[in-house]
């Protein structure tokens, strides 16, 4: 397939974007694209441009702290980039937050792309209708004034992009008079001239420069912002430059490498403290205006240790020699990939590039080959999924949170679930059968939840305590079912009057499991699993699909009847399964392989698990959110579980879905976030269209395809998408398939 070249025009605004940029340049020319750039004759910019041997044109300079000058210098600045732009005719505009090129690509009408790592400065981005904002995903598109559908994000953090190129020469140290003895710290001044200065990070600065002064040990390599800075930090301390305590090299110097060969680094915020984290070199921040998302993440994993006052200099500052290895970790390749894919993404959504000659083809399902490779991934991802449940635990009501979301403070529970914590149980009760640690108390949790059954409201709820009962403690099943929740359960609950087809399929799911636990009263539990079977197959229509419910109190719930949600499908095929396994009803078998072929056979050229289905016509009519739960956990469990009664094999549907978690989706995103060992929940439809995609589905409007431009990754974690990953792959294979399970391989048929 081949692809038409773009013409991308590139500025550097800042001394910190010309290494940034670098691997970005080289990754467009492999894909065919050519850029050309220009630089503002500011810091070092040029001095680096040039020792990176980049082409560039000069335009520009900075014009002072004065706020009024700079807003002019900003303007000035954009009618001298407008006529080199205009000669060259670039198809994209790209920098990370140049004013300047924003503003000057609105006056040509050129799309621009404007990158950024603290949501505190100031974005011009409502000048430009065209243009799109690009940030680290830790930073969330609520706590900024960007408009939802043109924000886009990449794994890592900035300096991630380009930290696993450094080739580290230790002749740097020599070079700049150092000794081998020495302790070496880098010092980077904060930024006077920047509209977000704080003067209390001035104050910070000299009490961590008078600290070092005092270790007779310590060197420092100051690295002033421009020149007239480097004057006045000489004036301050003119004995420290006498002494060759401190010293200003005198050129520009390789700031990557020069961090690598340093002891520590002690900077006023941005980049270098960046660098230094994402090249695991300590470093201390006297940054004292708001603290961005990007530093709260660095500080929570360790990586940055945040100076608040001048006691934190003398008690939080460790002098010691480190001993750097030949070569440093290596960074996140995939945020150079993500930041050029979703270039190469905004070129085709505006019609400045695109395929020639392509074809829109279904990806194949899986190879034998491939089946093995993801199946190999299985039991890591398993481990990685477990890793991230006791911070969603609350250890005090012994109960697992709602949802684990994003906020000020970092990520953090939102309230308690019930109904979760007892999906959470089943995953662990199936990963500790597999020899899993025994990292929680199952039982423990288990028992306040049976022995008061005064929290449940619903049906669905009794029938998964009555699962996970009939799992982990099969003794308590039958003292469980005399009581009336149980006997009269299909008479008290409002599910089953109305025909949830959830809820319904839950209870069916316990009960059958008690059936085969071995519970006594067997006549019970026939009766109410038949008759529960009953009232969810009336749901099922004849394309396989299953509507949400049968009865509605209103206009809108009985237009919603007859569309299904994924949820509504998945679990009526595993509680079918199960029934037909424990009761021996082979057509039951039957209509779950029904649903579970249906669904396969809508299933997404990437292995996507629609949302919404219409029961009448078997068409999809809602395609997102697409949940990594649905991939990772619902849809495995549910296929894994028809394919132990029916006997057929769904292997590649199961693990063509699992793909998706591992970045074969629409936005390239590998869901896994792997500081938190969390798993993201979805990729969603911004905007209007979150909302009104259910409510249009549901009176049987069918979705118009969405632009990649149009989706967003939802990144919070919910405990019970744990649980079903676990409940359907902790065993590496299958849940567990109980004794007295009956071989329905016929239904195939």
């Amino acid at each position: 397939m081949s692809r038409k070249p773009a013409r991308i025009w590139i500025d550097l605004d800042n001394s910190p974007h010309v290494p940034f940029f670098v691997p970005i340049i080289q990754e467009l020319a492999k894909r065919g694209h050519s850029t050309f750039l220009t630089a503002r004759d500011c810091f070092q910019v040029c001095d680096l441009a040039d020792l990176y041997h980049l082409s560039y044109k000069r335009v520009g300079r900075h014009h002072g702290k004065h706020k009024l000058l700079k807003v002019g210098g900003l303007c000035y600045r954009a009618t001298q980039l407008l006529p080199v732009a205009w000669r060259e005719g670039p198809d994209l505009a790209l920098s990370h937050g140049s004013r300047s090129q924003l503003i000057c690509s609105a006056m040509m009408g050129v799309p621009c792309i404007s990158i950024f790592d603290y949501e505190f400065a100031r974005s011009l981005q409502f000048l430009h209708p065209k243009s799109w904002t690009m940030a680290p995903e830790v930073i969330s598109a609520e706590n900024t004034s960007i408009q939802r559908e043109r924000f886009l994000t990449y794994p890592g953090i900035k300096e991630d992009v380009y930290v696993a190129g450094l080739k580290p020469d230790p002749g740097i140290r020599t070079a700049l008079g150092l000794h081998p003895e020495d302790l070496v710290v880098t010092l980077r001044p904060p930024a006077e001239e920047a509209h977000y200065h704080s003067p209390q990070s001035d104050e910070l600065f000299r009490a961590a420069v008078e600290f070092l002064a005092s270790h007779s040990g310590v060197r420092m390599v100051l690295l002033p912002r421009n020149h007239k800075q480097g004057v006045a930090l000489e004036h301050r301390w003119p004995r420290l430059f006498a002494e060759g305590k401190i010293r200003i090299p005198d050129h520009a110097v390789d700031g990557l490498n020069l961090i690598w060969n340093s002891d520590l680094v002690i900077s006023g915020g941005g980049t270098m403290n960046r660098e230094a984290a994402a090249l695991r070199v300590p470093v201390y921040s006297v940054f004292r205006g708001k603290i961005g998302a990007v530093d709260h993440y660095l500080a929570k994993n360790g990586r940055l240790v945040l100076l608040e006052t001048a006691d934190d200099v003398h008690t939080k500052i460790v002098l010691a020699h480190r001993e750097p290895s030949d070569t440093p970790a290596a960074g996140e390749s995939r945020s150079l990939q993500a930041i050029v894919d979703h270039v190469e993404r905004i070129l085709e959504i505006t019609g400045r590039v695109g395929s020639r000659g392509a074809t829109a083809t279904r990806p194949p399902l899986p190879t034998r080959a491939g089946l093995d490779e993801m199946k190999n991934e299985v039991p890591e991802l398993v481990r990685f999924a477990v890793r991230g449940l006791p911070q969603m635990f609350d250890s005090a009501t012994g109960l697992f949170c709602q949802a684990f979301r994003n906020s000020s403070q970092g990520f953090a529970r939102a309230g308690q679930s019930r109904r979760y914590t007892l999906i959470t149980l089943l995953g662990l009760h199936e990963y500790q059968a597999a020899g899993g640690e025994k990292a929680f108390d199952l039982e423990g949790i288990l028992s306040p939840l049976r022995s008061d059954l005064g929290w449940i409201d619903n049906l669905g709820d009794l029938g998964l305590l009555l699962w996970v009962c009939s799992m982990l403690k099969p003794a308590t099943v039958e003292e469980l079912c005399r009581r009336p929740q149980v006997k009269l359960a299909l008479s008290q609950y409002l599910e089953a009057a109305r025909g949830s087809t959830m809820e319904l399929s839950w209870f069916l799911s316990g009960v059958s499991h008690a059936a085969l636990a071995g519970a006594a009263d067997s006549q019970l539990l026939s009766s109410l699993a038949f008759e529960t079977h009953r009232l969810v197959a009336q749901n099922q229509g004849e394309h396989g699909f299953f509507g949400h419910h049968t009865k509605g109190a209103n206009l809108a719930e009985r237009m919603r009847a007859r569309i299904g949600a994924f949820a509504d499908q998945v679990y009526p095929i595993y509680a079918f399964s199960r029934f037909a396994q424990a009761f021996s009803v082979e057509e039951a078998a039957k209509d779950a392989l029904r649903c579970a072929r249906a669904i396969c056979h809508q299933q997404g050229p990437l292995g996507q698990w629609w949302w919404h289905y219409d029961a009448v016509t078997g068409k999809v009519m809602s395609k997102y959110p697409v949940f990594s739960v649905h991939q990772a956990g619902m849809a495995p469990m549910a296929l894994i579980a028809v394919g132990q009664a029916s006997g057929v094999d769904f292997s590649p549907n199961i693990y063509h879905g699992l793909k998706w978690i591992y970045g074969s989706n629409e936005l390239n995103c590998d869901f896994r976030e792997t500081d938190g060992n969390l798993i993201w929940r979805s990729i969603y439809a911004r905007r209007y269209r979150r909302y009104w995609r259910p409510l249009a589905a549901r009176v049987g409007v069918p979705e118009k395809p969405l632009r990649p431009s149009s989706l967003e990754v939802l990144r919070e974690a919910w405990p019970y998408e744990v649980g079903w990953l676990l409940y359907a792959f902790a065993s590496q294979s299958a849940p567990t398939i109980p004794e007295g399970a009956r071989d329905l391989s016929c239904a195939r048929a």
